[in-house]
C-alpha cells in the first residue's frame, strides 16, 4: 500500500510540474504539418480555408485571405522566390483582405488568418463575421484563461499559436515562396500571439509584435483574461502559455513596436517582454493609437523585414539611455539621423495609460543622443532618432524605481530661436505662457494668472518644438529685451525659468 500511494505522488507531482508540461507541450506543434486547405475565392486577394489544428478531439478549419505581387497585379509571372509575411490580427478582428493586399503591393507574399474561428463577411454593406462549421475556440475571456481540468491544449492560446504555425507551413509549401525568407507580425491580440509563437516556431526569420507582450497576467487591464483563475492555474498558464517564456527562447530578430500610453499593452509589461529576446530593437512612438490601421500603418515595419530578409540599409539603434546631468545614448546609424528626441513623463501614476508625456529636441553629437538635465524628477523616459529616410527607432523605455516627492527638474535649453515682433502685447500677467502651435511659432500670450503688472514686451520666439507649453517665471525686468534680440540667450537672460507644464527646463544656475 505504501509503495502505491508513494507512486502516485510521485505521478501527481509529475503531472502538476510547470516544468514537465512546458517540455512536452508544443512537441505536436514543431512536427510542422502542412495543411490541407481548399480556395474559396480568387481575386487579388485568394480566400483559403485550411486544416486547423484539433481541439478537443475533433477537427477544425481556418480562414485565411492569402496574397503576391501575382495575385494583386494579375501577372503570376511576378510570383518567384517571394519573401512572405504571416499577419496576425487583434481582438475584434479578423483576417483582414486589405493587409494581405498591402505587403503584396510591397513585393510580398502574405497570409492573414482569423485566429478565434470566424470567417469575414459583409452583412447589411458592413463588415462581419460568421463561425465556421467546423471553428476552433472563440477568442473569449474563458477560452484565454484554463479549465478547471488544467488541460493546457484547450487553451486558445496554444490553438491559435499551432494555427500560426501551420498557416506558416502552408505558406512555405507554395512553390512561389523562399522559404527561407519568412517573417510574422502582429497586432495587439496579434502580437501577444506572436510573441507567443517565435520562441516555438523557430523557422521564422524575423518578427514584429506591434502593441502586444508577454506578462499580462500583471496587468490589471487583463484580470478577466488571467486574473480569474485560481492560483494553481493561473500558476500553470504563466509558466506554459504565456509569451515571456517564448520570448525567453527567441534567437531571430524582433522590433517591438508600441505608445507610451497604450491602454492594453502598458510600457511596464512591454518592457520586460522587450528586454527578453537577444536580437531585439524598439520602436516607442509617441502619439500612436491602438487599432488594426494604425498597426499595420509603420514604415519601419517592411524596412526591419528587408533589413533581415534582404540585408537591406538597416533601422538606426539606439543604445539604453542614462539619466544623470546628461542623459544620453549611443545611436548606431548608417543612415542620417535628422531628428532626436527625448521622451520623458513626471507623472507617477501607476495607471500608465494617464501619464502625460513629453517629447523636447535633444542633441545628436558623436555617435551619441543627448539631454541636458540633472533629472531628479522624471519618472520615465527614453530617446528617439529619426533618419533621413523619416525611418524612426527608440532606446528601450526606463523607469525609476524610487518615488520621487516635490519635483525640481534642472535642464539647459538648447533650442534655436529667432525672435521677431508681434503686435499684440500681454497686460497685467505674472506668468506667460509660450505656446507651439502647428507653425512651430511660440509666442507670448496672455489670459493666464491676471495676477498684477508686467513689464511691456513685444515678441515671437521660434523654436525647434511643437504642442509643447514652456512657463516663464518674471524677474522684474521686460522678458526680452530689443525686438530684435538673435539667439536664445537674449531670451533667457531676462527670465527667472523656462518650465514644462510644471516641470523646470531652465533655471539661472544653468545659464
Amino acid at each position: 500500500m505504501l509503495k502505491k500511494i508513494f507512486a502516485l505522488l510521485i505521478l501527481v507531482a509529475v503531472v502538476a510540474n510547470p516544468a514537465f508540461c512546458r517540455q512536452d507541450l508544443w512537441a505536436d506543434v514543431k512536427k510542422f504539418p502542412v495543411p490541407e486547405y481548399r480556395i474559396i475565392e480568387k481575386g487579388e486577394a485568394v480566400s483559403l480555408i485550411f486544416a486547423g489544428e484539433p481541439y478537443m478531439g475533433k477537427a477544425t478549419e481556418v480562414f485565411a485571405y492569402y496574397a503576391t505581387p501575382g495575385t494583386v497585379s494579375g501577372k503570376p509571372e511576378l510570383d518567384k522566390n517571394l519573401p512572405a509575411v504571416v499577419c496576425v490580427h487583434g481582438g475584434g478582428g479578423t483576417a483582414f483582405k486589405e493587409w494581405v493586399v498591402k505587403w503584396a503591393k510591397a513585393g510580398y507574399a502574405a497570409i492573414a488568418i482569423d485566429f478565434a474561428g470566424n470567417i469575414p463577411v459583409v452583412k447589411d454593406g458592413k463588415p462581419s463575421k460568421n463561425r465556421l462549421i467546423k471553428a476552433g475556440p472563440d477568442h473569449t475571456p474563458n477560452t484565454v484563461m484554463l479549465k478547471s481540468s488544467g488541460e493546457l491544449k484547450e487553451s486558445w492560446v496554444y490553438n491559435a499559436v499551432a494555427n500560426i504555425a501551420r498557416a506558416h507551413s502552408l505558406v512555405r509549401s507554395f512553390p512561389e515562396i523562399d522559404k527561407d525568407k519568412t517573417a510574422v507580425t502582429g497586432i495587439s491580440w496579434g502580437g501577444f500571439l506572436t510573441c507567443a509563437t517565435i520562441g516555438v516556431d523557430t523557422r521564422f526569420k524575423a518578427a514584429v509584435p506591434v502593441y502586444g507582450c508577454g506578462f499580462i497576467y500583471e496587468s490589471a487591464v487583463w484580470h478577466d483574461y488571467v486574473g480569474k483563475m485560481p492560483s494553481g492555474l493561473k500558476e500553470l498558464w504563466v509558466e506554459n502559455l504565456d509569451p515571456s517564456n517564448s520570448l525567453k527562447k527567441t534567437t531571430m530578430p524582433v522590433l517591438f513596436i508600441n505608445s507610451p500610453n497604450d491602454r492594453w499593452y502598458p510600457l511596464n509589461i512591454w518592457a520586460k517582454s522587450a528586454e527578453l529576446p537577444q536580437n531585439k530593437t524598439y520602436k516607442i512612438t509617441y502619439g500612436m493609437r491602438h487599432s488594426h490601421t494604425a498597426g499595420w500603418e509603420p514604415p519601419e515595419i517592411k524596412a526591419f523585414f528587408d533589413e533581415i530578409l534582404f540585408g537591406a540599409t538597416p533601422l538606426p539603434r539606439v543604445g539604453d539611455p542614462t539619466l544623470s546631468t546628461f542623459s544620453r545614448a549611443k545611436v548606431v546609424s548608417k543612415t542620417k539621423i535628422e531628428k532626436a528626441y527625448f521622451c520623458f513623463t513626471t507623472n507617477t501614476d501607476d495607471c500608465l495609460e494617464a501619464r502625460k508625456w513629453f517629447k523636447v529636441p535633444a542633441q545628436i553629437e558623436g555617435g551619441e543622443v543627448m539631454f541636458a538635465n540633472n533629472a531628479p524628477n522624471v519618472r520615465a523616459w527614453y530617446f528617439y532618432v529619426e533618419d533621413e529616410r523619416g525611418l524612426g527607432a527608440s532606446s528601450k523605455y526606463a523607469e525609476r524605481t524610487d518615488r520621487p516627492g516635490k519635483y525640481n527638474y534642472l535642464a539647459s535649453v538648447n533650442c534655436p530661436a529667432t525672435l521677431s515682433p508681434v503686435s499684440k502685447q500681454p497686460r497685467g500677467i505674472t506668468d506667460a505662457f509660450l505656446m507651439a502651435n502647428e507653425n512651430d511659432v511660440v509666442t507670448l500670450s496672455d489670459g493666464i494668472h491676471r495676477l498684477g503688472p508686467l513689464p511691456k514686451f513685444d515678441t515671437r520666439l521660434r523654436i525647434n518644438a511643437k504642442s509643447l507649453i514652456f512657463r516663464a517665471e518674471n524677474r522684474g525686468n521686460a522678458l526680452v529685451g530689443p525686438a530684435d534680440a538673435g539667439d536664445m540667450k537674449n531670451f533667457l537672460k531676462h527670465i527667472d525659468a523656462v518650465e514644462l507644464d510644471g516641470v523646470r527646463l531652465y533655471t539661472p544656475s544653468a545659464k
